[in-house]
């Protein structure tokens, strides 16, 4: 009877080891995620965390045959900083009064986390480690912030002025809109941090706008300008050419010079239009001369 008291005593010894030897939530902190791999079974389905439930696994009882990657999760902080100006900015200003300012600086803080149901895929892949977290944080963090300054130009184009209406709401469609764009990066916060230029998207929009209307309306100008040389000249494909390289030569021109467009619009709109355009002539011999 004795013998056996002492077996039983031993066997429960054994059986309690055992049970914490394979108990894997031991091993994982409260705020982290473990990801298990065996020698004998490869990557376990299961992630270890917060509210996994007990997980209890007989590969660990063999030495060395169990290799477990605690993750901690610990939010990862990123700084988005960026300062220029709108697309075609500098253009656009001089379409309308006051030529005014379409600068943008913005600066934020946002707190990333790898989404812990991505954990799996990521490893598998090769992708992540607990040796490589660092790294991957920091490349996820450049794309990112690509992201971010993607929205913020697209917002800016689309004219929504209530997302633009201050640090705060623009953080906020930020925030939601990159929480549809990635899939294995969780951004738990985004806020506005230091100075915040953004131009008004109203006039912004209406500058574009004017800009395209007046390139519109100088195409036209322009096609009609081919039309009458053709007409003008008829079978005379020297001087058609030279009427065309003339044309070419204004295009450059109000490239270099967008306020002519404007100029050269309100010209029209007052019934002003003429086959010569004296004005532009005489910049671009002005430009001629320069050159010499």
């Amino acid at each position: 009877m004795k013998k056996l008291l002492v077996l039983f005593l031993i066997l429960c010894i054994l059986g309690g080891v055992g049970f914490f030897l394979g108990w894997m939530n031991i091993y994982v902190p409260a705020d982290s995620y473990g990801v298990m791999q065996s020698k004998t079974g490869g990557l376990d389905q299961t992630i270890i965390g917060p509210g996994s439930g007990l997980v209890w696994r007989w590969e660990n009882l063999i030495p060395t045959n169990m290799n477990l990657q605690v993750f901690p999760g610990k939010p990862h902080s990123i700084s988005v900083t960026d300062k220029g100006t709108l697309p075609s900015g500098d253009v656009y200003s001089k379409t309308v009064p006051g030529s005014p300012d379409f600068s943008y600086e913005v600066s934020f803080t946002a707190n990333i986390r790898y989404r812990p149901d991505s954990l799996l895929s990521l490893v598998q892949a090769g992708d992540l480690t607990v040796d490589t977290l660092a790294a991957w944080y920091e490349k996820k963090s450049g794309e990112l912030k690509t992201k971010v300054m993607g929205i913020v130009m697209r917002i800016a184009e689309s004219g929504e002025t209530e997302a633009l209406s201050g640090g705060q709401a623009l953080s906020g469609t930020i925030l939601s809109t990159l929480k549809d764009s990635v899939s294995d990066i969780e951004i738990l916060s985004i806020s506005p941090s230091g100075g915040m230029k953004l131009p008004d998207p109203r006039i912004y929009a209406q500058a574009r706008q004017n800009f395209e209307l007046f390139t519109e309306e100088f195409r036209n100008a322009e096609i009609a300008q081919m039309r009458r040389a053709r007409t003008l000249y008829g079978d005379d494909d020297i001087a058609f050419q030279r009427e065309i390289k003339q044309l070419e030569e204004y295009a450059l021109l109000l490239e270099k010079y967008p306020v002519l467009l404007k100029y050269l619009y309100i010209r029209q709109q007052n019934g002003e239009a003429k086959k010569e355009i004296p004005e532009l002539r005489d910049l671009f011999a002005e430009q001629a001369t320069g050159q010499d």
